[in-house]
């Protein structure tokens, strides 16, 4: 074989490699408007028939019809970004988690309605991301989901003072008339 050949099917080879990785890294990002459907989402009166908080993710979310792909989308979880602009009474700011559990069928292609309770349409970024990542212990946040911090087993102290009586103020006011 031609030397050239071989090095033109060995850049092709490297080319399609850089290809394949490139296509398998890049992460499709959706721009749209996030609404609001109900705390606690619909759970298995949704699209998905999916159990609340089935795999470990609180939140939840509606898609629109051509991110849910007839149902593809059902169980997967996303990330949302927001920065608050939009109109309405509860903003969308800085990350929240949720998993897929219905379809939007009135959204438009990139929106995303939320299983929160809220007011308003607020412009939002979201991405699929993988459901093992996402933090387990978060709380139920349109202002960003917080670590919650550890709290301390209160049980096993056993220092805690002795507060002395208090006498009662009604009994100590009519006892001085």
């Amino acid at each position: 074989m031609c030397p050239w050949i071989k090095k033109t099917m060995f850049f092709s080879r490297v080319t399609m490699m850089i290809m394949t990785v490139t296509m398998v890294t890049t992460i499709q990002a959706y721009d749209g408007d996030a609404t609001f459907y109900g705390a606690g989402g619909a759970g298995e009166q949704g699209a998905c028939m999916l159990p609340r908080n089935f795999n470990g993710v609180q939140n939840t979310a509606a898609l629109n019809p051509f991110q849910f792909e007839n149902g593809q989308a059902c169980g997967k979880c996303v990330l949302v970004h927001g920065d608050g602009r939009g109109s309405g009474m509860t903003p969308v700011i800085g990350p929240l988690y949720a998993t897929i559990d219905n379809l939007c069928p009135e959204c438009k292609s990139g929106d995303i309605d939320l299983g929160l309770q809220g007011d308003g349409r607020f412009l939002v970024n979201w991405e699929f991301v993988d459901c093992a990542q996402v933090p387990k212990v978060r709380t139920r946040s349109l202002r960003g989901s917080l670590d919650i911090p550890n709290i301390p087993d209160i049980s096993s102290i056993s220092n805690i003072p002795n507060i002395p009586d208090v006498p009662d103020v009604q009994e100590t006011f009519f006892n001085s008339i």
